[in-house]
C-alpha cells in the first residue's frame, strides 16, 4: 500500500517534468490506495504548439533529399519511356526533337475537273492495340480542302506508316460534313516524306456529291467524274497551320 508521503513525491516529480504540461493545481485525496490525483492544466504556449507541428511535419513529410530523389526517379521514367517511343516509331517521336510526320501540312493541286484547290492535312499517331488484327493503321487526322469558289469541305483521315522511319505512308479520308454540295475527296493517297518539311503525295481523286445529308454513289459515271476519278494527282505537301490555310484560302477565293 502506498503512503501519502509516496504520493506527494510523484505529484513532484510530475509538476518537475518538462516534458508534461505545467500543472496549475494538484490537488491529491489520500485514501488507502492514496486515491486519484486530479490536476487542471493551462494551455499550452503558443511557442510550444509550433514547435511541436514543425516537429510532427518534419517527421511525416520527406525531407529535401526524398524530393530529389523522387524527382530525379519520375524524370529518368519520363526520358525511358519517350526514348523507348523515339527508338520504335521516329516518324512520331523524336529524340532529337527534330522534325516528326505528325504535324499539320499544305499543298495545292489542280484536279482534272473543278479548278485549282488547296489542302490542309493533320496528321496524328494513332499507336495502340487494334481489336481487328488485320487492322494495321497507325495514323489518324483531319483534312479540309478548299477551292476558288470559297467552299471547304472537312473529312477524317486514316492511315498507316510503311517503313520505320515513315517516309513511306498510305492514307485515305472519310467525310465528316454532310452538307449539301459537289465537291471533290482525298480518296487513296501514297505519301512520301523527305524527313524533312515535305510530303509528296499521289491521290486518287473522288467526286463528292451529297443531297439531303447523305452522299450519292452510282455506277454509272459522268464523263466528268470519269476524268476525275481516274486521274490521279501529285503534288507537294509543305509543313502550315491552320492559319496559314485560311490566309491562302482567302486569296484562292479573290
Amino acid at each position: 500500500m502506498a503512503s501519502v508521503g509516496t504520493c506527494d513525491h510523484i505529484c513532484d516529480r510530475i509538476s518537475q517534468n518538462p516534458v508534461i504540461l505545467s500543472v496549475k493545481t494538484l490537488r491529491s485525496r489520500r485514501s488507502k490506495t492514496c486515491g486519484t490525483i486530479r490536476a487542471e492544466t493551462t494551455a499550452m504556449p503558443a511557442s510550444s504548439k509550433r514547435n511541436a507541428l514543425w516537429t510532427f511535419a518534419r517527421a511525416v513529410l520527406p525531407g529535401p533529399a526524398s524530393w530529389l530523389t523522387t524527382a530525379l526517379g519520375l524524370s529518368i521514367i519520363i526520358a525511358a519511356v519517350f526514348a523507348g517511343q523515339s527508338a520504335c516509331y521516329p516518324w512520331a517521336h523524336s529524340i532529337t526533337f527534330g522534325p516528326t510526320l505528325t504535324v499539320g501540312w499544305i499543298g495545292d493541286f489542280a484536279p482534272a475537273r473543278q479548278g485549282r484547290h488547296l489542302a490542309f492535312v493533320e496528321l496524328w499517331a494513332d499507336i495502340g492495340e487494334r481489336a481487328d488484327p488485320r487492322d494495321r493503321s497507325n495514323l489518324s487526322g483531319n483534312a479540309t480542302l478548299c477551292d476558288a469558289r470559297g467552299e471547304r469541305r472537312q473529312f477524317g483521315v486514316s492511315g498507316q506508316t510503311h517503313d520505320w522511319r515513315g517516309t513511306r505512308f498510305s492514307m485515305t479520308t472519310f467525310l465528316s460534313d454532310h452538307y449539301d454540295g459537289r465537291g471533290i475527296q482525298l480518296g487513296n493517297s501514297e505519301g512520301e516524306w523527305d524527313k524533312r518539311d515535305a510530303i509528296r503525295l499521289n491521290a486518287r481523286l473522288l467526286l463528292l456529291l451529297i443531297r439531303n445529308g447523305g452522299s450519292i454513289s452510282t455506277t454509272a459515271r459522268s464523263p466528268e467524274q470519269v476524268a476525275l476519278e481516274d486521274t490521279p494527282v501529285v503534288f507537294t505537301l509543305k509543313r502550315g497551320n491552320a492559319q496559314e490555310f485560311q490566309s491562302a484560302c482567302r486569296a484562292l477565293a479573290r
